[in-house]
């Protein structure tokens, strides 16, 4: 059941179970592929995003290579409001996300989760990006 209004890209990859619950203001990119459990609840102003741009490639800040992976979120979880979902990440049975979470790595299952809290988890290859900058190699938008 969706509550009210939301965007969904690709909803041909967006696969949902039995008594889900989507609150309105939804963004759901599914272009990697979406599974939702049965009994799974997901509140307000949530997006999830299966697919990302291709830092390592040949522009910068990105090049027009998407990299994509899919999200499974398991039976009975229930997703509070303004959660972000990362490509790639599983959400195991009966978990529970709390309100403005940011999920990049799994969550599992019967796992309570909070916390928007910003990490490092890397760096660019600082050689590749300086070749790039010499090569002048930047995604030019379309006006």
């Amino acid at each position: 059941m969706f509550e009210g209004y939301g965007k969904i890209y690709k909803p041909n990859k967006l696969k949902i179970g039995n008594h889900v619950f989507i609150g309105r203001n939804f963004f759901i990119r599914s272009d990697g592929g979406i599974l939702i459990g049965d009994y799974t609840h997901i509140s307000r102003n949530v997006t999830i995003h299966t697919v990302n741009h291709n830092i390592s490639g040949g522009m910068l800040p990105y090049d027009k290579s998407e990299i994509k992976k899919e999200v499974i979120i398991g039976n009975y979880v229930w997703i509070g409001m303004n959660v972000s979902i990362l490509s790639g990440v599983t959400i195991g049975d009966g978990a529970v996300v709390g309100m403005g979470a940011i999920v990049s790595k799994n969550v599992n299952p019967g796992e309570i989760i909070v916390s928007s809290q910003q990490r490092v988890i890397g760096n660019r290859d600082h050689n590749h990006t300086n070749s790039l900058l010499k090569q002048n190699m930047f995604l030019k938008l379309n006006k």
